[in-house]
């Protein structure tokens, strides 16, 4: 994305200092507007993640509409057009590749589930930065065990501000006791809460100075960037 953005962006600098692009006075604002948002609107915000990602977006189809190219010749036209489709095709070939990797990365990682008990509470460590667009993302893969084992995970997309599902009343108390980021960074320190009600913990990109002889638990499924834990059997009695 970042080349992407830098090679257009010099394109464009190049198009109006040249004079080829003028941009139209009435829309100039607009795209003044969006650009300040890109800058000022943060990453997170409520139930949202990568906001400041999508926003260049915006601002490109804005620049189209607010651009006019015609003082370009016919041949520099049809060479940024050219550009435009080879800027196209590695990207492509980009985004396939990081895809291929991502699922030879699940697939590694599938093997976790078979190691949960049907209908088992799963709770899930993972740090802060694990929402953020980029990589590999495994912050929502341990929700898989909802369908595969018919697992109660508390990570399962519940959010009133963005998710039309809703945790029963059996369960409610279980999903409002940690935040990931949270139970993440207990993990890290060895000093994790109770977890009561719980009968596994996945830890997603586990820190790495994190001890799993320190957590109340037994380590059923180890991978670099994903640990199960079978939490020690409490007196709580687990909601079904």
């Amino acid at each position: 994305d970042g080349a992407t953005f830098g090679i257009l962006l010099i394109a464009v600098v190049v198009g109006l200092v040249r004079h080829g692009v003028k941009l139209h006075p009435r829309l100039q604002l607009s795209l003044l507007a969006v650009l300040i948002a890109f800058v000022v609107v943060p990453s997170r915000l409520l139930s949202a993640s990568g906001i400041d990602h999508r926003l260049p977006i915006a601002a490109a189809f804005m620049f189209v509409a607010v651009s006019d190219w015609g003082v370009i010749s016919t041949k520099w036209r049809t060479a940024a057009t050219a550009m435009i489709l080879a800027l196209l095709f590695v990207r492509m070939a980009v985004i396939e590749t990081v895809w291929l990797r991502a699922d030879r990365e699940y697939d590694a990682l599938r093997p976790m589930f078979d190691k949960i008990a049907p209908g088992a509470s799963v709770t899930v460590a993972a740090p802060v930065t694990e929402v953020q667009a980029g990589g590999v993302p495994l912050y929502h893969f341990p929700t898989l065990a909802v369908i595969v084992r018919h697992a109660f995970v508390d990570t399962m997309f519940a959010d009133p501000h963005q998710q039309p599902l809703r945790f029963t009343d059996l369960v409610q108390p279980l999903a409002a006791k940690h935040l990931p980021g949270v139970l993440w960074k207990a993990a890290a320190e060895g000093s994790l809460p109770g977890l009561d009600g719980y009968d596994d913990m996945i830890v997603v990109d586990p820190a790495p100075g994190l001890d799993p002889a320190k957590l109340a638990g037994t380590v059923t499924f180890a991978a670099p960037r994903m640990l199960l834990i079978h939490l020690s059997h409490t007196e709580a009695e687990h909601p079904k």
